[in-house]
């Protein structure tokens, strides 16, 4: 049997971060433009006033949350338990192969991802862990997990395509021409 899973629940990206940011500047804009020019505001809900990016002032952007590690350790319980024959044999990392990207939140959404799948199977502490590999390749030869590098079908979809946040921040349409 061959899986592939994302990372878990994430923090946005920086660059997610600054968007968040910007969005809340033009807001703050915008709403203060409607107010001066005496713009009707009934429809504005009042959160809207108050509202700020919950990741104003953060640096670091993009690692797994402690949801996401969650999500993956719970993942591993369910796999393990939803195909048992296919855990019924003693660890080996020839036959239970969990790769990654070197990207850090992937790589922590595998072990947390192993540690569920392989909790009570080993001797390790009260909930009797176990060691187990987890292996990545370079992000040159990763063709596998890292399609979105290499793959230009999936390039130029990509490129053509503004997040929703895009275009209320900068006045874009869903699709570039």
């Amino acid at each position: 049997m061959e899986a592939q899973a994302r990372h878990g629940t994430r923090a946005p990206t920086k660059k997610r971060m600054r968007e968040l940011e910007s969005l809340e500047a033009h807001l703050e804009v915008l709403l203060q433009d409607a107010k001066e020019l005496k713009l009707s505001l009934q429809k504005v809900p009042a959160w809207l006033w108050k509202w700020e990016s919950p990741w104003r002032g953060k640096h670091k952007g993009g690692e797994i949350t402690s949801e996401g590690e969650a999500e993956l350790f719970n993942l591993g319980i369910r796999s393990r338990e939803r195909f048992p024959e296919l855990f019924n044999e003693d660890y080996h990392p020839d036959v239970y192969l969990i790769k990654t990207t070197q990207v850090p939140r992937a790589s922590a959404s595998a072990v947390a991802f192993g540690m569920g799948l392989f909790s009570g199977k080993g001797n390790l502490g009260p909930q009797h862990h176990r060691a187990f590999a987890v292996t990545s390749e370079s992000r040159a030869s990763d063709i596998m997990l890292r399609f979105h590098d290499c793959c230009q079908n999936y390039k130029a979809e990509a490129s053509s395509f503004c997040f929703p946040i895009d275009s209320l921040v900068e006045g874009k349409s869903q699709r570039k021409p």
